[in-house]
Protein backbone atom coordinates (compact mmCIF):
# COMPACT_ATOMS: atom_id res chain seq x y z
CA UNK A 1 0.00 0.00 0.00
CA UNK A 2 1.16 3.38 -0.84
CA UNK A 3 0.41 6.00 1.42
CA UNK A 4 0.75 9.85 0.15
CA UNK A 5 0.63 12.56 2.87
CA UNK A 6 2.01 15.89 3.02
CA UNK A 7 2.87 17.33 6.79
CA UNK A 8 0.73 16.00 9.58
CA UNK A 9 -1.42 14.08 7.47
CA UNK A 10 0.73 11.01 8.02
CA UNK A 11 -0.87 11.01 11.86
CA UNK A 12 -4.59 10.14 10.24
CA UNK A 13 -2.41 6.54 9.46
CA UNK A 14 -0.33 6.36 12.93
CA UNK A 15 -3.86 7.18 15.07
CA UNK A 16 -5.99 4.42 12.89
CA UNK A 17 -3.19 1.49 13.66
CA UNK A 18 -3.15 3.05 17.32
CA UNK A 19 -6.88 2.84 18.09
CA UNK A 20 -7.03 -0.72 16.16
CA UNK A 21 -4.50 -1.91 18.32
CA UNK A 22 -5.77 -0.33 21.92
CA UNK A 23 -9.18 -1.56 20.46
CA UNK A 24 -7.64 -5.17 19.98
CA UNK A 25 -6.17 -5.17 23.93
CA UNK A 26 -9.89 -4.15 25.55
CA UNK A 27 -11.28 -7.02 23.33
CA UNK A 28 -8.66 -9.48 24.45
CA UNK A 29 -8.09 -7.91 28.21
CA UNK A 30 -11.91 -7.98 28.84
CA UNK A 31 -12.46 -12.03 28.34
CA UNK A 32 -16.04 -12.24 27.54
CA UNK A 33 -17.36 -15.19 25.95
CA UNK A 34 -20.63 -14.88 23.93
CA UNK A 35 -21.71 -18.25 23.20
CA UNK A 36 -24.56 -16.65 20.96
CA UNK A 37 -22.50 -15.77 17.34
CA UNK A 38 -24.82 -13.12 16.40
CA UNK A 39 -24.57 -11.35 20.25
CA UNK A 40 -21.29 -11.84 19.85
CA UNK A 41 -20.57 -10.26 16.41
CA UNK A 42 -22.65 -6.91 17.19
CA UNK A 43 -20.92 -7.14 20.58
CA UNK A 44 -17.91 -6.88 18.52
CA UNK A 45 -19.28 -4.24 15.80
CA UNK A 46 -20.23 -1.47 19.53
CA UNK A 47 -16.54 -2.27 20.25
CA UNK A 48 -15.59 -0.86 16.95
CA UNK A 49 -17.98 1.54 16.59
CA UNK A 50 -16.64 2.85 19.81
CA UNK A 51 -12.83 2.70 18.15
CA UNK A 52 -13.95 4.96 15.20
CA UNK A 53 -15.57 7.54 17.61
CA UNK A 54 -11.76 7.52 19.67
CA UNK A 55 -10.50 7.68 16.31
CA UNK A 56 -12.83 10.63 15.03
CA UNK A 57 -12.27 13.10 18.45
CA UNK A 58 -8.41 11.93 17.99
CA UNK A 59 -8.35 13.59 14.54
CA UNK A 60 -10.20 16.13 15.26
CA UNK A 61 -8.29 17.16 18.03
CA UNK A 62 -5.02 16.93 15.98
CA UNK A 63 -6.67 19.09 13.13
CA UNK A 64 -7.91 21.76 15.55
CA UNK A 65 -4.37 21.88 17.37
CA UNK A 66 -2.57 22.18 13.88
CA UNK A 67 -5.21 25.70 13.07
CA UNK A 68 -4.78 27.15 16.34
CA UNK A 69 -1.07 27.21 15.73
CA UNK A 70 -0.18 28.07 12.34
CA UNK A 71 3.57 28.61 11.43
CA UNK A 72 5.51 31.93 11.67
CA UNK A 73 7.04 33.00 9.25
CA UNK A 74 8.96 35.81 8.88
CA UNK A 75 10.07 38.27 5.84
CA UNK A 76 13.58 38.85 5.63
CA UNK A 77 13.11 42.15 3.31
CA UNK A 78 10.94 43.38 5.92
CA UNK A 79 11.37 41.56 9.14
CA UNK A 80 7.80 41.36 9.67
CA UNK A 81 6.10 37.90 10.99
CA UNK A 82 2.62 36.54 9.29
CA UNK A 83 1.15 33.30 10.31
CA UNK A 84 0.80 30.91 7.73
CA UNK A 85 -1.39 28.18 7.78
CA UNK A 86 -0.13 23.98 7.61
CA UNK A 87 -0.55 22.32 4.76
CA UNK A 88 -1.30 18.47 6.22
CA UNK A 89 -3.26 16.28 4.21
CA UNK A 90 -2.94 12.28 3.68
CA UNK A 91 -3.91 10.88 -0.05
CA UNK A 92 -5.08 14.16 -1.16
CA UNK A 93 -7.77 14.93 1.73
CA UNK A 94 -6.91 18.09 4.12
CA UNK A 95 -6.69 16.92 7.76
CA UNK A 96 -9.87 19.48 9.14
CA UNK A 97 -12.17 17.34 6.24
CA UNK A 98 -10.68 13.54 7.91
CA UNK A 99 -12.96 13.74 10.98
CA UNK A 100 -16.11 14.39 8.95
CA UNK A 101 -15.40 11.19 6.56
CA UNK A 102 -14.66 9.36 9.94
CA UNK A 103 -17.74 10.99 11.50
CA UNK A 104 -19.63 8.97 9.09
CA UNK A 105 -18.33 6.03 8.84
CA UNK A 106 -18.85 5.63 13.00
CA UNK A 107 -22.63 6.35 12.55
CA UNK A 108 -22.62 4.28 9.45
CA UNK A 109 -21.31 1.20 11.99
CA UNK A 110 -22.88 2.15 15.21
CA UNK A 111 -26.88 2.52 12.96
CA UNK A 112 -25.92 -0.93 11.22
CA UNK A 113 -25.27 -2.65 14.65
CA UNK A 114 -28.12 -1.04 16.71
CA UNK A 115 -30.07 -2.28 13.85
CA UNK A 116 -28.80 -5.34 14.23
CA UNK A 117 -27.27 -6.06 10.61
CA UNK A 118 -24.41 -7.74 11.05
CA UNK A 119 -21.37 -6.43 8.97
CA UNK A 120 -18.69 -8.97 8.83
CA UNK A 121 -19.87 -12.94 8.05
CA UNK A 122 -18.08 -15.94 8.28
Amino acid sequence: MIIFWRGWGIHVFFLFCFWMLAGIVVAVASGTYEPDPLKASLDVQWGMAGMFLAYTLSVHALARYRKNHPQMVTDPQTGNTAPVPHVDDLYGVRLDIWPWILGAITLLVAGLTAFGYVIFKD
